[in-house]
């Protein structure tokens, strides 16, 4: 979508081409006006049109969200010609009802609207006793929002072929519709069966339980959610699912032990689950970061560095257990690897003496600071410590000898 701040960035301009219809938002699920139009985006200053970045087409841009779908508008030429000409040129050379519904579709795709209502009169004109021709129309319907167009639709359908399973499946998707949940159970009893499920979609089975459920028909809803869970063992892991399930269960079947299997939390079963894999991603995420991190500030307490400064006018020598002995010249200093904790440094050379030392920063320190740490032998040689403020109105710089 296009995007400006304080005036600044892209904008539309222009609607030529428009066409509107009723349907459900895919972005906000709301049920509004969807448009389509073709129009121009341009760069804009203070929101005035200054480059243009080329002619677009908006596809279902919802009323409420905003939210559209956008292509080029030579690509959407270019497809809607190719593909819409075809079609109807094979519909025209095979005037079959499979050749109309594929044109038919066509039009609808690319929201030729008013071509693909002259072909609906059409169609259905000369295929009168085509249930197939019904069902896509009803399709249609339901895909534009006009829900008692489609239902209707439906019944023709039904009332032409009641032996097909399709129009008996959409019949039963008519009557939930309606409120008539006993007619739509019945002529979904094919579903019920054992294998069913490997031969016909379920949707219409879960609508029916959810329906039922909403009724406050709960035993209805508990047997209808057994079956599929039977037939589907692995919606058993759907968190939807399994909320309606155990709602209609305590509600029918009222102190009763719980026929719904644990979730299964391994590995596998989280990716598949699309409502937990999200959650478990950034929770991976999280975790390799923090791991990141605790192993950084470990390396670091393993290896910080002790400097030894030597201001004598002899060598001085220093042996750290569990380091390499270090020798620094007059004047000069050395360095010294080392961990975090106490230790014990034993200085021969210019000064005899044991020093006891401690390296040591918090935990968080690690991630943000970078201090040093100096052994001096003897105190010899000369340390300044010099606190600089950097601001507008600077205080006077703090220093003194360590």
């Amino acid at each position: 979508m296009p995007h400006t701040v304080n005036g600044i960035g892209t904008h539309y301009y222009g609607k030529a081409n428009p066409s509107q219809r009723k349907a459900e938002c895919r972005a906000c699920g709301r049920t509004g006006t969807l448009t389509s139009y073709d129009t121009r985006l341009f760069f804009v200053v203070i929101f005035v049109p200054l480059i243009p970045l080329g002619r677009k087409r908006i596809i279902d841009q919802c009323a409420t969200c905003k939210r559209h779908y956008v292509m080029p508008l030579v690509t959407w030429e270019s497809q809607r010609q190719l593909q819409t000409s075809g079609s109807l040129d094979d519909y025209r050379q095979a005037p079959t009802v499979e050749n109309g519904m594929a044109a038919h579709a066509q039009l609808m795709n690319f929201r030729q609207v008013t071509e693909a209502a002259e072909l609906r009169v059409e169609l259905l004109h000369r295929f009168p006793e085509s249930a197939r021709l019904m069902l896509h129309m009803a399709e249609s319907d339901r895909a534009e929002g006009n829900i008692d167009g489609s239902d209707g639709m439906i019944r023709k359908a039904f009332a032409l072929r009641p032996d097909l399973p399709e129009t008996r499946f959409a019949m039963a998707g008519a009557e939930r519709r309606a409120g008539e949940l006993d007619a739509a159970r019945a002529l979904l009893e094919p579903l019920e069966k054992p294998g069913a499920a490997q031969l016909y979609p379920r949707v219409e089975l879960e609508h029916l339980a959810g329906a039922s459920q909403d009724r406050g028909r709960n035993a209805q809803a508990h047997e209808i959610m057994t079956i599929l869970l039977r037939e589907l063992p692995e919606a058993a892991q759907h968190p939807g699912f399994r909320k309606r399930f155990a709602r209609a269960e305590q509600a029918a079947l009222p102190g009763a032990a719980s026929t719904l299997p644990k979730r299964d939390h391994s590995v596998g079963a989280i990716m598949r689950d699309k409502s937990r894999r999200k959650y478990a991603l950034i929770a991976a995420a999280v975790a390799v970061i923090a791991i990141g991190m605790a192993a950084r500030n470990e390396f670091v307490r393993r290896h910080r560095t002790l400097t030894v400064v030597n201001g004598f006018e002899s060598p001085v020598i220093v042996e750290i257990e569990g380091a390499e002995r270090l020798v620094v010249a007059p004047g000069e200093r050395g360095t010294v690897p080392v961990k975090e904790g106490s230790g014990l440094a034993r200085v021969t050379g210019a000064v005899k003496e044991d020093i006891p030392f401690t390296v040591e920063t918090g935990y968080f320190d690690r991630w943000a600071n970078s201090p040093v740490f100096v052994l001096n032998p003897g105190g010899a040689y000369p340390l300044v410590f010099l606190r600089q403020v950097y601001s507008k109105t600077p205080t006077p710089a703090q220093e003194r000898f360590v």
